[in-house]
């Protein structure tokens, strides 16, 4: 969710951020133990079933999901499905951020 822009994605193909601006990641699992890691920014977080937990970050410069340290991955080993809990994170520069947030907000509009 992007709640300052009133862009509320489901099913997201990927997580972007903006460069240079602290975010607030809230963070919360449905059934064990998972943790929220992005290499990139140096920081992690467990998911704790039925706890909102919540992270900062500043990512302080762009990246993209051709280096495996921008990307979302569970830290934890939770099960089975553990090596396949990945998600591509894109750090964008502000102008750039903008005109994907306002494609966003532009398609959810349209549905």
């Amino acid at each position: 969710e992007y709640p300052a822009s009133g862009v509320k994605l489901t099913a997201a193909d990927e997580l972007v951020f903006p460069a240079d601006q602290t975010v607030q990641v809230n963070v919360k699992s449905v059934d064990i133990l998972h943790s929220f890691w992005v290499p990139a920014f140096r920081q992690k977080i467990d998911a704790v079933p039925g706890q909102v937990k919540t992270i900062y970050v500043t990512p302080d410069q762009p990246g993209d999901p051709a280096d495996v340290a921008y990307r979302l991955q569970c830290a934890e080993l939770c099960g089975v499905g553990h090596a396949v809990m990945a998600k591509p994170v894109r750090v964008l520069e502000s102008a750039e951020f903008g005109r994907w947030l306002a494609s966003k907000k532009t398609a959810v509009e349209a549905r």
